[in-house]
């Protein structure tokens, strides 16, 4: 049996996981972010109950994500930013309360205050994610930082699977106010979670106590740096695939409600259990992408993912068949995280240590951009049909990654043309001077 001494020495995550109260706060990590992910499809299964209208569903999509947007756009400054951190296990608390609040709304009269508490938590959840690293750094010593912001990533992924499998359970056991409860209750106990870990930052610090030395500090965040993103080709086109990829995952949503209802015949809770099939995706899907980037190049693999995201958009929104439902979802979580992978790795790699917080805040930016604007192109071009819309949207994705991919080349190349030539003509003016030759 591998006691915890020894799995530190083996295990990335050893120090995070043996640590005195370290369970309980990885523990309420999970249950925050599943609570959350059955809180999102009770409230689209319950606008879906009310309405039946696609152009609603966008509409919370779109209340939803336009906080996170706003606030990764123009960023925090600095010092909100410290409080916010500080204040960041009371925001849970305050999205378990909300969650209580909709079960009393789940009626037929409750749409508009539907979007209200959906927009209230959206607000609470941007501010959360806004400074999640920085709430991690509160719970860590430096040295693990990395590591535990790689654990917090991995805990998300299970919970796309949990949380939504976990909401068509009791949506279709107990029904929409037992899912908003369930939420409430799954977002309570994890801040009592996370805000009873009682000797966990001591006893990782006294771990790496011998390597305090080693620490390095944070670069604190300034905004998203589009300076950076805008003047580098390749950054450039990791955003648009990002951009694009939010859009196109705001229509898979759109598309999986009416395909299921209409043509599946079954109900809205099943988009919970069918997110979780792109979830499992997710978890078996990362590869070495360093090892695959020796051989690809990074342009080419994101506008792969793109084009292959957007043409397991429209075989869904066309099909009629869950098998083949069930095989795209599938495909679309392994293309999604490998396409995270992808952007993580070439942002690190092109980025320097004091800019790297800011490039990636960009490239989050553009992520949620498109989901919102996904959201918004459905709201204003529903009438059209919700397949012909999600066509046109995955058309316009790869178009966009397309035309900045060949932009892109072009304006390396022209640069590369100038360098060659700029280095001809010093060379025949280095000649000349050699041998008495006006220059």
């Amino acid at each position: 049996m591998t006691g915890p001494r020894q799995r530190a020495a083996w295990h990335p995550f050893g120090p995070l996981l043996d640590a005195p109260g370290a369970g309980g706060l990885w523990a309420g990590r999970l249950m925050e972010r599943s609570g959350d992910w059955i809180l999102l499809i009770a409230a689209l299964a319950l606008a879906w109950d009310l309405t039946a209208d696609p152009a609603v569903v966008a509409v919370l999509i779109l209340v939803r994500m336009l906080p996170r947007a706003v606030l990764l756009i123009i960023g925090l400054p600095a010092e909100a930013r410290r409080i916010a951190a500080k204040l960041f296990f009371l925001i849970t608390p305050m999205r378990a309360v909300l969650a209580a609040g909709l079960v009393l709304l789940a009626d037929a009269d409750g749409l508009p205050w539907l979007l209200v508490a959906v927009a209230a938590n959206a607000v609470l959840w941007a501010l959360a994610d806004a400074v999640r690293v920085e709430s991690v750094a509160l719970l860590v010593p430096r040295l693990v930082l990395g590591r535990a912001v790689l654990l917090d990533a991995t805990t998300e992924r299970i919970a796309i699977v949990l949380g939504p499998a976990s909401a068509w359970l009791i949506l279709t056991i107990s029904g929409v106010q037992a899912a908003l409860a369930a939420a409430g209750l799954l977002l309570a106990a994890a801040s009592v979670l996370v805000l009873g870990r009682t000797g966990l930052v001591a006893g990782l610090r006294a771990g790496s106590a011998a390597s305090a030395t080693g620490r390095e500090d944070i670069h604190p965040a300034r905004g998203p740096a589009w300076d950076l993103v805008k003047a580098h080709p390749t950054l450039t086109l990791m955003a648009a695939g990002s951009f694009a990829a939010g859009a196109l995952c705001t229509s898979l949503i759109i598309v999986l409600m009416v395909v299921t209802t209409e043509r599946l015949g079954g109900q809205a809770s099943w988009l919970g259990w069918l997110l979780a099939v792109v979830g499992l995706g997710t978890l078996i899907g990362p590869v070495a992408m360093t090892r695959v980037l020796a051989h690809v190049t990074a342009q080419l693999l994101i506008a792969a993912a793109v084009i292959m995201t957007a043409a397991g958009v429209v075989v869904i929104g066309l099909t009629s068949s869950l098998l083949v439902v069930l095989i795209s979802l599938f495909a679309l979580g392994l293309v999604a995280v490998n396409a995270g992978a992808i952007v993580a790795t070439v942002t690190r790699r092109l980025t320097a240590a004091d800019r790297l917080a800011d490039t990636s805040r960009a490239m989050l930016s553009a992520s949620v951009c498109g989901q919102a604007t996904g959201a918004l192109v459905f709201v204003a071009t529903t009438s059209r049909g919700v397949a012909d819309v999600s066509l046109i949207l995955s058309a316009a994705s790869v178009v966009l990654v397309g035309a900045i991919l060949i932009a892109g080349r072009a304006a390396v190349e022209s640069s590369t043309v100038v360098r060659q030539d700029g280095a001809g003509r010093d060379k025949t003016s280095a000649d000349g001077a050699a041998h008495g030759r006006p220059t």
